[in-house]
């Protein structure tokens, strides 16, 4: 009786052995597939292109390279695998500019590759999409993933746009604020230098835009937009935009509500319809705010109307547009705003 209790828990190990085999190897190969159908190159991809990518990833095997730029996590798991020797300059901007629009259907692997847990990968891979100019959206959608690597490229694009501006082409600049505004708040270690744009007065509107887009995060640079709002020197068309990107940051103090109250009285047509806008955003609008915002969405230049029916329409139900007493005409906003 013993002998056959033996021979049934054999029977039952062999069997439960090989049903773990044999899920074990369905897996696997279902892996295999997905790992070729996520990873390997595009057919119509340039070989030249092709090769490029190769050489933002050295020392590794053309396994290695599939599996990492599928699952990038594997690398912090298992070092050892994925051993890399010592990685070696690479002229990343020269090779794909040279390249030129044959490396955009490329842009998938290389923001694949932008996940890594290697240092240089990343680097190289965000050189690339910066080259190509990849849609910054889904370049900040990558790397709002990884928190830890979007600080450091953050902090890079941000000195490109500060004290490497005068060494930066206008078309990367200008991909670089875009990156920053669909960052968000997550772009918040790029202030101190847009900060020093708006001291230096220099791509001032640029900085601003990127500063409202980071909300209550940017409070910090409040008092260098007020200073700028407040200069009796300065461009209207710089205050209108400190204005806005106040109203966006959304922080209400009375320095600021002063500020803005003073403006929407005395500056510049253009200037007034963004301050009221604020003041509206900050608080409940009230008959001073809408009184205001009236008369600019009537104003006779196209920018100033625009402007006022924008915010007007930002300040939802409570934004009233009343039509013009003279001519029972509600306006519409269809070239400066001084």
């Amino acid at each position: 009786m013993s002998a056959i209790r033996k021979v049934g828990a054999r029977t039952k190990k062999r069997v439960l052995l090989r049903a773990m085999v044999a899920g074990m190897l369905v897996i696997g190969a279902v892996s295999g597939c997905v790992l070729l159908w996520r990873s390997s190159p595009s057919p119509a991809l340039d070989p030249e292109v092709a090769k490029a990518i190769a050489e933002l990833e050295p020392g590794l095997t053309p396994i290695q390279r599939t599996v990492l730029r599928t699952c990038p996590s594997l690398e912090s798991y298992f070092p050892r695998l994925f051993r890399r020797r010592a990685s070696r300059p690479y002229p990343v901007d020269g090779r794909f500019t040279a390249l030129g629009d044959r490396a955009r259907p490329a842009v998938p692997i290389l923001l694949r590759m932008l996940a890594s847990h290697h240092h240089d990968t990343r680097w190289r891979a965000f050189t690339a999409l910066l080259v190509i100019q990849a849609d910054p959206a889904a370049v900040a959608a990558v790397l709002q993933s990884r928190p830890a690597s979007r600080d450091e490229f953050v902090l890079g694009v941000a000195w490109s746009l500060g004290q490497g501006a005068n060494f930066t082409p206008p078309r990367r600049c200008e991909w670089g604020w875009q990156l920053l505004a669909a960052l968000g708040p997550a772009g918040t270690n790029a202030i101190p230098a847009l900060v020093d744009n708006l001291r230096l007065r220099q791509r001032v509107e640029h900085s601003l835009a990127a500063l409202g887009g980071m909300g209550t995060n940017a409070a910090s640079a409040l008092p260098v937009i007020l200073a700028l709002l407040n200069d009796p020197a300065g461009d209207y068309q710089h205050q209108a935009k400190a204005a806005a990107a106040i109203g966006q940051i959304g922080v209400a103090t009375e320095p600021v509500m002063s500020s803005l109250r003073l403006a929407s009285a005395n500056a510049p047509s253009l200037v007034r319809a963004r301050a009221a806008g604020a003041l509206g955003r900050l608080g409940a609008p009230t008959e001073e705010v809408l009184r205001v915002l009236n008369q600019t969405a009537t104003h006779k230049l196209a920018t100033v109307r625009a402007a006022a029916l924008e915010e007007l329409a930002a300040l939802g139900p409570a934004g009233r547009l009343l039509p013009d007493p003279t001519t029972n005409h509600t306006p519409s906003a269809t070239g400066s705003g001084r």
